[in-house]
């Protein structure tokens, strides 16, 4: 039943922000996704004609799959509700701001975690270039 399912992923998010407290950052990440898999499981059981309800939770899987890193997730998760939930407007909004950060996030990661290649070899494998310091490029340029 979806009350459970969403009693579980309640108890899961407080597991989270204790992990969180306590500096375990990778556990309360494991809590947030299996957080949102039972809220997620719980939307699929909702009553189209609860679209308040479906909001809440729908939201709630989102923002849990963010939470936990899993943008991809999120992203899907958002698009799949915003297309076929049947949610208020103001659950709409909400779903498309956390799809925003979740798009917005996963950019981000893209750009810092994919090296960079160069003449096919990964930029953090080139070594840097060596500069000659301050002092000696003045005194080849006063020459």
């Amino acid at each position: 039943m979806s009350v459970d399912l969403h009693r579980q992923a309640e108890s899961l998010m407080a597991e989270a922000e204790l992990l969180v407290s306590a500096g375990r950052l990778t556990e309360a990440r494991s809590c947030w996704l299996d957080a949102a898999r039972f809220e997620a499981e719980a939307f699929a059981q909702i009553p189209k004609d609860r679209g308040k309800t479906r909001g809440i939770i729908g939201v709630s899987a989102v923002a849990l799959f963010r939470e936990g890193g899993a943008l991809e997730e999120a992203l899907q998760l958002a698009d799949e509700y915003l297309a076929t939930g049947g949610l208020p407007d103001a659950w709409q909004t909400e779903l498309k701001a956390l799809r925003d950060e979740a798009e917005l996030a996963r950019q981000a990661r893209s750009r810092t975690s994919a090296p960079k290649h160069v003449n096919g070899h990964a930029e953090r494998d080139i070594p840097p270039i060596r500069r000659a310091d301050a002092s000696e490029d003045s005194s080849r340029t006063a020459s």
